[in-house]
């Protein structure tokens, strides 16, 4: 069964956030390991007002969003699974390093 939400906040950097259901009720929580990824296989961004569709399931007892995908045309950028910032060669050259009196 899919449900419908609206993201109420989500964090991307610690991977979670809630969801208010179409249906209304509690909220549900959102965590990126459910967010399915695209075409390009990259996990969609999701932010505030985002329309998700889901399958419900169950994480610490709670209503959890499984099965997370946005609406066609809706992806607005993605991310990859790594958040770690590629290392680029002009940061390579920035730095400096320091030699003792002597040294060469």
């Amino acid at each position: 069964m899919s449900c419908t939400a609206t993201i109420k906040w989500f964090d991307s950097k610690k991977g979670y956030g809630f969801a208010t259901p179409e249906t209304g009720g509690d909220d549900i929580f959102v965590h990126s390991a459910n967010i399915a990824k695209n075409e390009d296989n990259r996990t969609p961004y999701l932010e505030e007002n985002d329309t998700i569709y889901y399958n419900i399931g169950e994480h610490n007892e709670r209503p959890t969003a499984m099965d997370v995908t946005v609406p066609i045309g809706a992806e607005k950028k993605a991310t990859t699974a790594s958040h770690a910032r590629p290392r680029r060669e002009e940061d390579a050259r920035r730095r400096v390093r320091y030699h003792r009196p002597g040294e060469e």
